[in-house]
């Protein structure tokens, strides 16, 4: 019997029917972006713990500096120089092994022998793709390619090559080690707290999307529920028709979000997250989750649909008169203002080098309660702004508009809550793009785009950190680079004991523009002429040397001047790697210097907020839309009563406008702040206040213009609605 009524009142005509596809739409969409999210974080995870084992500081003990040890049968040498092409880095793993070595190299089992390597899918292509003197030569002969096990990404570009032991010395971080580790994702909080973060921000307009649509079905089945009660159905037996149809539509639609998200795996692999994109498998969600999701979803809107139908109290003659909600109290302030008051809390301890136990936990917990706090605060900001707004109304379409906010705040609040919530991620997001490093200024630091300023480090010039407790002929490499194609010079800058600055011959000083050609003598300048320079430092000035021994100066750095182009400084890095100086990592420009970790690390999170901002904006316009049109539906009679009496139509276009302009005005300033202000808060906290927030690009205000544009135009899709069901003619009573 309930079975039967339920599926006469759900699906007994063409409306109904296209409600409940709403419905499961809305839950479809909401299951499949939660699935998606749910295996991006796992993929997180999984990509950590493949890769995991090129992180050699926690696998063993370095070797003493200066030595050159043997590896044995059970333990090899290996160090991980930085190595780069084009401005992207390499993880590189050079290792010394003997010829019957026990040690398993992830991804390719054995040691390769001095000379060889293996190199990942993704850098064997590169390494094809380009002459062998840009990059190839540096490695050896390739013999293999590394598994995709011990790869993050299909995009990792990893390299494994042999070594002889006589290269392994302990002034690049050599370490002698038995195993290669395996460390767990939960040691990575700050890609775990910004993954966490991300992904609820982009959830949070789906949930609140999900329970919009529901409602949009409990506006319309109210007269067929009275009818229902007409008949002698108990209000018990109405809610539990209710449930059951939430139930089916919501379990159909979460079905579908399964499936779905199933078959847009391969789609969303593709997506860059953390530099780098995803395997397919890595987005797989355990049967349990899914299960656990589907079951959660039906639970929670059917549960929802039931309490809410039970509560709204139709009866007979269904509900004839709008009912007035509870006012809304003070006390709603509290989760907005503990989160994000707990958020600052964090930030200044971090700041004041104050330990915080679990700071990256109490940094989600206080984003989730700004921004569901956000959510309960609004119907009480909304209140107490519409109550003002009442007492100075004076046109019709004013004060019927602020009649029904301040009689249900919660209700009209409901109809924005999803914008405004999409507007706070949006800001969140576009503020943490533009964090910069606090302490660089690049726009005057050596080797500027913008050129020209004195003293400033030639643009393309390639920096090679020297190990200065190996013997090497200098001369021989300066020989070799600078019969490199493409490299106009080279200069050799040396530290002197108990003398701040760079000692450079007078030759070398007039190679790299400082003094006239055939200058002798040493000169000596400031760090920030090599180094990365600090905001408001002053360039660097050249100081005669005349006291200076030559027999006191150990070799520092080798400056590797090019003409520019990616070919000639490729070319010099893979002849200063392969000849016979001892370096200290890669050569490197001074751009790709200031390219640290916490700057890959937020640029590896552009993607996530560009995708937080698309699916946030496009959700909240159709929550928007939909939830105008459940109002509409809702009050379709107490409208069409006014169209009756003579009310016209561009009236009740007013009064939609104004039913959702004034909540989206009370707290739209307040959630722009707040995004800025969270914003703040975990880049600071964080990157332990290394980087802070700039001013936008002005594709982040063409964003929010764009987001307003569309908020706009939604409610303008549903006057069309709103005509077609307050018309005359509809308006009957039975």
């Amino acid at each position: 019997m309930s079975l039967a009524l339920t599926r006469l009142v759900a699906a007994g005509t063409r409306g109904a029917r296209l409600r409940l596809v709403g419905i499961a739409a809305g839950v479809g969409i909401g299951v499949t972006l939660f699935l998606l999210l749910w295996g991006a974080f796992n993929g997180l995870q999984d990509r950590e713990e493949r890769s995991s084992w090129t992180a050699l500081a926690v696998a063993g003990d370095p070797v003493a500096v200066g030595s050159t040890p043997a590896p044995t049968r059970d333990t090899v040498l290996v160090s991980s120089p930085t190595e780069r092409f084009d401005g992207t880095v390499i993880t590189r793993l050079d290792i010394a092994a003997t010829s019957d070595s026990t040690v398993t190299v992830p991804g390719i089992s054995r040691p390769p022998a001095a000379g060889t390597y293996y190199a990942s899918p993704a850098l064997a292509e590169l390494i094809d793709s380009v002459p062998a003197n840009q990059l190839g030569e540096r490695f050896g002969t390739r013999i293999g390619l590394i598994s995709d096990t011990a790869l993050a990404s299909p995009d990792s570009l990893v390299v494994v090559t042999g070594q002889p032991a006589a290269r392994m010395t302990g002034a690049v971080m050599t370490f002698a080690i038995s195993d290669f580790p395996t460390l767990s994702f939960g040691g990575r909080a700050t890609y775990q707290t910004l993954a966490v973060v991300g992904g609820i921000a982009i959830l949070l307009p789906v949930l609140l999307l999900v329970g919009i649509v529901t409602d949009l079905g409990a506006a319309e089945r109210r007269e067929r529920f009275a009818t229902l009660r007409l008949l002698g159905a108990t209000p018990g037996v109405v809610a539990r028709i209710a449930m059951g149809e939430t139930a089916l539509t919501s379990l159909t639609g979460a079905l579908l979000g399964v499936l779905l998200a199933w078959l847009v795996r391969p789609l969303a692999a593709l997506l860059p997250i953390n530099e780098g994109t995803f395997f397919v498998a890595d987005l797989a969600v355990p049967p349990v989750a899914v299960i656990a999701a589907v079951t959660l979803t039906v639970l929670a809107t059917s549960l929802t649909a039931g309490y809410r139908t039970y509560r709204a109290g139709v009866g007979p003659l269904g509900v004839t008169r709008q009912q007035r909600e509870r006012r809304p109290r003070v006390v709603a302030l509290v989760p907005l203002t503990v989160g994000f008051l707990g958020m600052l809390g964090v930030t200044v301890c971090t700041l004041a080098d104050i330990q915080v136990p679990l700071f990256s936990t109490l940094l989600i917990g206080g984003f989730i309660l700004t921004a569901v706090g956000l959510v309960l605060a609004g119907p009480y900001l909304t209140y107490r702004v519409s109550r003002v707004a009442a007492r100075r109304a004076r046109g019709a379409a004013g004060v019927i508009a602020l009649a029904r906010i301040t009689a249900t705040p919660r209700a009209t609040f409901r109809a924005v809550s999803g914008l405004l919530i999409a507007l706070f991620v949006v800001t969140v997001f576009t503020a943490a793009v533009t964090s910069v490093d606090a302490s660089v200024d690049a726009s005057v630091g050596p080797g500027s785009p913008g050129g020209g300023e004195e003293n400033a480090l030639p643009a393309g010039t390639l920096l090679a950190g020297l190990d200065s407790t190996a013997a090497t002929d200098f001369d021989e490499s300066r020989a070799l680079l600078t019969a490199t194609e493409g490299v106009r010079g080279v200069a050799l800058a040396y530290s002197l004991t108990n003398w701040e600055g760079v000692i450079l011959s007078g030759s070398d000083a007039a190679t790299l523009g400082l003094l006239p050609s055939g200058a002798a003598g040493y000169v000596s300048i400031d760090n920030s002429y090599i180094n990365v320079r600090s905001a408001g430092e002053a360039p660097p000035r050249v100081t005669e040397a005349p006291t200076v021994n030559p027999d006191d100066l150990e070799p520092w750095v080798m400056l590797i001047l090019t003409d520019g182009t990616v070919a000639a400084q490729e070319r010099a890095r893979t002849t200063a790697e392969t000849g016979q100086i001892t370096l200290m990592g890669a050569p490197a420009s001074v751009a790709e210097n200031q390219g640290g970790s916490v700057a890959t690390l937020m640029r590896g999170f552009t993607t996530m907020a560009h995708l937080g901002v698309l699916i946030a904006t496009l959700i909240s316009t159709v929550s928007l839309a939909v939830s105008t049109t459940a109002s509409i539906l809702d009050r379709r009679r107490s409208l069409g009563l006014l169209r009756l009496m003579g009310m016209p139509v561009p009236t009740l276009r007013r009064i939609i406008l104004g039913e959702a302009a004034l909540p989206f005005l009370t707290v739209v300033g307040g959630s722009i702040l707040l995004g800025v202000g969270v914003a703040w808060s975990l880049i600071t906290t964080l990157t332990y206040g290394k980087r802070v927030l700039s001013w936008p690009e002005p594709s982040a205000y063409i964003v929010l213009g764009v987001s307003l544009l569309l908020a706009l135009t939604a409610v303008l899709a549903t006057f069309r609605t709103a005509r077609a069901h307050t018309a005359v003619s509809v308006t009957r009573f039975e």
